[in-house]
């Protein structure tokens, strides 16, 4: 997703801000600018599943 949003949005590093647990994570994400920007087809792919939340239902909102 880091070079989904490096490639879509054309931005600084510091514009994603990811959760990071472990330093595998961390050599993943330092590596992400120097990997090969996504192809068309990658990046329709990465919008389709955003626009349908991962596949994942819609979050419900608590009522109090």
């Amino acid at each position: 997703m880091i070079r989904y949003d490096i490639n879509e949005f054309a931005v600084e590093s510091d514009f994603a801000l990811p959760n990071i647990y472990d330093e595998k994570q961390l050599e993943e994400l330092c590596a992400a600018p120097d990997t090969p920007a996504l192809t068309p087809e990658e990046a329709a792919q990465v919008q389709e599943l955003y626009t349908h939340n991962f596949g994942l239902p819609a979050a419900q909102t608590a009522t109090i």
